[in-house]
């Protein structure tokens, strides 16, 4: 998708040195107590949790309590 190419090209381009703490801000939760969707935590964490950690990231922070 463009989302996951624009992704894939911003975390390559992190320079480390001038970023030293790589931090990701999401709304949907990949896991959570309950099921917000069938699909919806779990497809995201299957499709980028790979990209995340291969560049490094040093965090996650995510939260949907409606």
């Amino acid at each position: 998708s463009p989302q996951h190419e624009w992704l894939t090209r911003d975390l390559a381009s992190v320079d480390r040195r001038r970023t030293p703490w790589l931090i990701a801000v999401l709304h949907t939760p990949w896991r959570a107590s309950h099921d917000i969707s069938p699909y919806e935590g779990a497809r995201m964490r299957e499709d980028l949790e790979p990209l995340l950690l291969a560049a490094g990231t040093d965090l996650v922070l995510n939260g949907r309590a409606h």
